[in-house]
């Protein structure tokens, strides 16, 4: 009975050890599942933002400005589900974080720190994070700021600029808007 009960020790020892080794390796597949979503490349997120293009083109016979115009939110959504969802370094910004319209009494009750115009509230704090489209009188602008993006590690991206830009201003869309309310002189 003796040796019967080396042989169940060895095992148990042999299982417990096994577990260990089972559990360091799906903490590696975790960690590298994590760095992999934190680490994903600007190109990635490039050609998902292409494929997602085309596949928008296609599905609603629509042109890139189109998906920006309409379509910008649920296309951004989407470009993020495929890389692999939401986290501290991938998400979408709204133009309406920035300049609130529709709801100008929420903006004034509830950001410490803002612009106020005939039209709308800017959200300075935004603003200052983000920064300042240059030349642009804030003052001037009469229209909404209709427009989501991504946002990946420190670039902007939509549907027309799949490869990116460092301001969320120079996207093409928000660049077009802003040239309306240049400053003169």
């Amino acid at each position: 009975m003796c040796g019967g009960n080396i042989k169940i020790e060895y095992l148990y020892i042999k299982v417990k050890y096994m577990e260990n080794e089972m559990r360091k390796l799906i903490d590696q597949v975790r960690s590298f599942g994590k760095s992999l979503n934190e680490n994903t490349g600007e190109q990635d997120i490039s050609q998902v933002i292409k494929l997602t293009a085309k596949e928008y083109q296609e599905e609603n016979q629509c042109s890139l400005w189109d998906i920006n115009n309409g379509l910008c939110e649920d296309f951004a959504q989407t470009v993020i589900e495929k890389m692999g969802g939401y986290n501290d370094n991938l998400y979408e910004i709204a133009g309406d974080m920035f300049f609130a319209v529709r709801e100008p009494e929420f903006a004034k009750e509830n950001w410490s720190n803002i612009i106020e115009t005939e039209y709308g509230v800017w959200s300075v704090d935004l603003l200052k994070h983000w920064g300042y489209p240059p030349n642009v009188d804030l003052s001037l602008v009469n229209d909404e700021l209709n427009h989501t993006w991504i946002y990946f590690n420190g670039k902007h991206y939509d549907a027309e600029a799949p490869n990116g830009v460092d301001k969320w201003y120079d996207l093409p869309l928000n660049k077009k808007f802003f040239n309306r309310f240049k400053k003169r002189g």
